[in-house]
């Protein structure tokens, strides 16, 4: 029995086109959209009273939570078109297609249908500074475009046999081989088939060519189907300047080219030195950037809101009721970077357990930042400073461009201190459809908050908006 549902598409060059139908609604709602990307680990106030040792294992339930902020709504958005796109000109049921199946990788296609998959191929690039969470937006946009593996088995009254793998993920290869990066496509793949179809048999032969997997990569694509390819950690290729990254950086080319699919880079600025030098690829990217960055300060109202979400989940006795001064520490020690300040409220509360303390402090937190995160101080010392000589010593904390505007700025600042780095406004991204009511947990007072005025409107970058998603349980802890 198909299980697959299909839906009628809103723009006339979807229609008939299995491939864009059995994906989510181009209609979903902003709640919808939250629901697809947010994570949220397990937790109950009752396992505050279980053994030490057990609290201190559930602390790492931390590594799972992901919150949906106005850029990871954008990012989303942009894949999800680039997805649809990608599968405009590859529609099985045409016989063009059905011929570049057989032949993947074979150039002289001609006609429209040529300038169809020169039209539908795109590049997004995703970056920012290591730890701010951009894996985790990925992975998250990702499982939002619907389940990764499709199969059709009949359409509109017909029987048909097509498998569709929406998305493949693989990291960019230490090495910097583009055997390696070939063989593991195809292991991603086989994973996501739950099939050993692919990678066996090219794993076997030590003897196998560089040519031959490439060929096997582009019968991968075109035989399952695949909307998009994430290759994550770019700055792998980017650390080498010679001839291995020059072909890693030409396959991926050419996959988005003549494989007509959504590639996604996503890396930190360190992958920006040879993509500003190369400008048959920065072309492609242009326009079609997403950069994830930190708060600019403990005031940013979407750290606020992601800070007392983490407070929450706390596996301490008597945990201590949540405070702007608890941002604001948390600001202080790790900047607003996602990966660095759950891992320190995950060893923090450890530390706290194992001493037999009921209660978390902003002491306790400087303490175990003091003693256990010594490695990061000196880079988390340059971005304190915002100061182009020290975050010049760093590659992947900021980018050239970034470094020219600190230069500029230091040169034109005035006497009145005004700060280097200041966030250039934008449009806030609301969630206009109203969010459905469910009862959530009692929800701490935050010291200043300003009093709702509507509750039944979630505004994810407007003050009190990620208050109002949490008071309705749609995002933070789960009800108990």
């Amino acid at each position: 029995m198909n299980g697959v549902i299909y839906t009628q598409p809103l723009l006339p060059e979807y229609e008939g086109n299995l491939l864009i139908e059995a994906l989510p609604s181009m209609g979903r709602t902003d709640q919808e959209l939250l629901e697809a990307m947010k994570q949220q680990p397990a937790f109950s106030v009752a396992e505050r009273t279980l053994p030490a040792s057990v609290r201190r294992e559930m602390t790492y339930r931390l590594r799972q939570l992901f919150i949906p902020l106005p850029i990871h709504f954008e990012l989303l958005e942009e894949l999800s078109i680039c997805v649809r796109r990608s599968y405009v000109w590859r529609n099985p049921l045409r016989p063009q297609a059905q011929a570049f199946l057989h032949h993947p990788g074979v150039s002289a296609i001609a006609g429209d249908f040529l300038v169809e998959r020169t039209a539908s191929s795109h590049l997004l690039l995703v970056k920012g500074i290591s730890g701010i969470g951009k894996s985790t937006a990925i992975e998250s946009c990702l499982r939002a475009l619907g389940p990764q593996v499709i199969r059709h088995t009949r359409y509109r009254g017909t029987a048909i046999n097509e498998t569709q793998v929406v998305w493949v993920k693989v990291s960019c290869p230490e090495d910097r081989s583009l055997k390696t990066l070939c063989t593991r496509i195809l292991q991603a793949a086989d994973a996501a088939l739950g099939e050993r179809t692919y990678a066996p048999q090219y794993l076997a032969d030590p003897r196998i060519t560089t040519g031959v997997l490439i060929h096997a990569v582009f019968q991968c694509l075109a035989n399952v189907h695949i909307g998009v390819l994430a290759v994550d950690e770019m700055q792998n290729l980017f650390a080498s300047k010679g001839q291995p990254a020059q072909e890693l950086l030409n396959f991926l080319l050419r996959l988005k080219d003549e494989g007509g699919i959504c590639l996604v880079l996503c890396g930190t600025y360190a992958a920006l030195e040879l993509l500003n030098r190369k400008f048959r690829l920065s072309r492609r990217i242009a326009g079609s950037e997403v950069e994830l960055k930190m708060p600019m300060s403990a005031s940013d109202e979407e750290w606020n809101g992601f800070a007392e979400i983490l407070w929450g989940y706390q596996w301490l006795a008597e945990p201590e009721a949540y405070s702007e001064e608890h941002a604001q520490v948390l600001f202080d020690l790790t900047r607003g970077i996602r990966g660095v300040v759950v891992s320190l409220f995950i060893v923090a509360q450890g530390d706290a357990i194992r001493c037999g303390k009921r209660s978390l402090t902003t002491t306790d937190l400087r303490n175990t930042w003091n003693r256990r995160f010594g490695r990061i101080h000196e880079a988390m010392s340059a971005l304190r400073s915002g100061t182009p000589a020290n975050l010049s010593k760093w590659d992947d904390l900021c980018d050239a461009l970034t470094l020219q505007e600190l230069i500029d700025a230091k040169k034109a600042r005035t006497a009145s201190g005004s700060p280097l780095l200041q966030r250039p406004a934008t449009e806030a991204k609301v969630l206009s459809d109203k969010v459905a009511h469910s009862k959530g947990p009692p929800r701490r007072k935050r010291t200043g908050a300003k009093p709702r005025v509507d509750a039944s409107l979630g505004k994810l970058t407007q003050p009190e908006g990620l208050d109002e998603l949490m008071a309705e349980g749609i995002i933070g802890l789960p009800p108990e």
